[in-house]
């Protein structure tokens, strides 16, 4: 997938006004800075903020939820399982202001699972692609989202849902093709400029946007 620096600028400053991350924060980078979301939603945000980073080498439950507690993280941005993980933890983690999941759905249950088991904290979810980079919707720092919801629709970002259920994006953040593939572009970004992200979905009366 290719992105541009200006894709890249947009994706970090369409997540920077959800998360509204700060110099006092401390984020724990656990997803790789080779893929989007670690690229884009955790360093590129935190970074911009002039917030502190707090790498780990490897993913290993005891060692991840030690890292939060040595290091005072507020800002917790995980892939699903490891809210399952967090669901179940038996500690405070009372540094951790704000938990965010993406890269597939969580549903209401189990967000609303960890945000009882973490009360001090705000609990969310976003929704998007590598072709959108990572950003399509995103969270409420002050609210987070409605459970089982993936926020709303990121800034300067239009989404419209097809007849048949599949969610459509469109704006800055879109990709500029995949390399050296242009018939793989041509199905996935429509003339319009629309990208066909292949996930169903729908919004609600007041635009949370519920991946199914």
């Amino acid at each position: 997938v290719m992105l541009t620096h200006r894709n890249l600028v947009a994706g970090v400053r369409q997540a920077t006004a959800g998360l509204q991350p700060t110099e006092d924060d401390v984020v724990l980078a656990l997803a790789p800075f080779a893929h989007v979301m670690g690229f884009v939603v955790t360093l590129g945000t935190a970074l911009a903020a002039g917030a502190r980073v707090v790498t780990i080498p490897r993913f290993e439950p005891d060692g991840l939820l030690a890292a939060v507690e040595r290091h005072g993280v507020t800002m917790l941005i995980v892939p699903p399982p490891v809210m399952r993980l967090l669901a179940r933890h038996p500690g405070a983690l009372s540094s951790v202001e704000l938990i965010v999941t993406g890269g597939a759905p969580v549903g209401a249950e189990l967000q609303s699972a960890v945000a009882q088991r973490f009360p001090q904290a705000v609990v969310g979810q976003g929704w998007g692609l590598t072709e959108t980079t990572a950003c399509a919707t995103v969270p409420d720092r002050e609210r987070g989202t409605v459970p089982g919801s993936a926020g709303r629709v990121a800034a300067s970002t239009e989404l419209r849902v097809s007849a048949e259920g599949e969610m459509l994006v469109r704006g800055p953040q879109t990709m500029a093709g995949y390399l050296g593939r242009p018939d793989a572009t041509a199905e996935m970004v429509d003339p319009d400029g629309w990208v066909h992200t292949g996930d169903l979905g729908r919004v609600d009366a007041d635009g949370n946007v519920f991946v199914v």
